[in-house]
């Protein structure tokens, strides 16, 4: 069985029951109790459960666990770029992470790192490392958007503007050449923009079928973007453009 899958099985058991248990998962499905950890691993990134000692509750009702293969396979490629995404970051570094779905799967990629100070606006992120005692969790503060759990506003410009960043991973709506990172949301884009600043290196990672788009609010240049980290299914033309604009492109 493909993860994609295993996911919508997960999800449709937890439409039914409310809560699954790893080992059960594990006969059922036929695959190891370590990959179902890693499945139920992802799918708290993407705020679709909770995890539990031995298991994981649903974050929502039934109509609201209707996980549909896309679902599943979009989180599948946000957790592959995430993978490749944590090799750039070496134990010591100061990393930020800019809040979002593929952003968060980077901070689970990271939390076994060691020595690690990471700055968030992400309130999800924030409380899946805080129980790595070995990383030094920041977070900026501001007003939380209920919907994205994500801080913004005056407080958020004003830590941000006094750390230094060794690596910032941004999860833009839109990348391309002349436009650069874009975004949806004008008050996202800000934030995002003051991590760039902060940062001597920047990734943004997104999944292919942002790439080549141009969304209402700039972001940054593609001069300020050190790699774009993407899935197979990016257009290879866009990508090229791209890469002729001087921007590294890796295909996780």
């Amino acid at each position: 069985m493909k993860r994609a899958e295993r996911l919508v099985a997960i999800m449709e058991h937890l439409a039914r029951e409310g809560s699954v248990a790893v080992s059960a998962l594990s006969r059922g499905l036929g695959v190891s109790e370590s990959s179902v950890r890693r499945d139920l691993n992802l799918l708290e990134t993407q705020k679709w459960v909770s995890r539990t000692h031995g298991g994981a509750v649903a974050r929502g009702t039934p109509l609201e666990l209707q996980l549909t293969k896309r679902d599943a396979e979009r989180a599948e490629r946000e957790d592959r770029i995430a993978r490749v995404a944590a090799t750039r970051v070496r134990d010591g570094y100061s990393v930020g992470l800019v809040s979002g779905t593929a952003v968060a799967a980077v901070g689970r990629t990271l939390a076994d790192r060691d020595e690690l100070t990471v700055v968030t606006n992400a309130v999800d992120i924030a409380h899946q490392l805080l129980v790595h005692p070995q990383l030094r969790v920041v977070v900026t503060g501001g007003v939380a958007d209920p919907r994205t759990a994500a801080l913004s506003g005056s407080f958020t410009e004003a830590i941000l503007d006094r750390v230094n960043l060794d690596t910032v991973f941004v999860q833009a709506d839109g990348v391309a050449a002349r436009s650069g990172l874009t975004a949806d949301d004008a008050g996202y884009a800000q934030i995002a923009a003051m991590f760039v600043r902060r940062a001597n290196q920047v990734i943004a990672i997104l999944d292919s079928d942002r790439v080549g788009r141009a969304c209402f609010t700039h972001i940054c240049d593609l001069a300020e973007v050190d790699e774009l980290i993407t899935d197979s299914g990016a257009d290879e033309d866009r990508l090229d453009q791209l890469a002729s604009a001087g921007l590294q492109v890796t295909i996780a």
